[in-house]
């Protein structure tokens, strides 16, 4: 993936609560899935975890490309930010 153009990096920057609050719910319904179901969520758990810290760290190309690098089911409950420059 290319590097990030300002306007794109102003629109994370602007959107930033919004995209922590979206990790956050992912990491949680993830770790609520692994207690109700027998599913192995540890690697998305991760995924998003690394991902809110680089959002935290503002390094938004590694976090985007992080989310693009995910299985599509996963990447439904990542925050839709991500997506709007594609």
């Amino acid at each position: 993936m290319s590097d990030l153009s300002l306007m794109e990096i102003a629109y994370y920057e602007t959107h930033i609560d919004a995209i922590n609050k979206d990790l956050n719910l992912a990491i949680k319904e993830w770790k609520r899935q692994e207690v109700d179901w027998p599913t192995d969520r540890s690697e998305d758990i991760q995924y998003a975890e690394k991902m809110l810290q680089l959002v935290e760290e503002r390094k938004w190309k590694e976090a985007k490309d992080m989310a693009f690098s995910m299985d599509s089911e996963p990447r439904e409950l990542l925050p839709g930010h991500f997506w709007y420059y594609d």
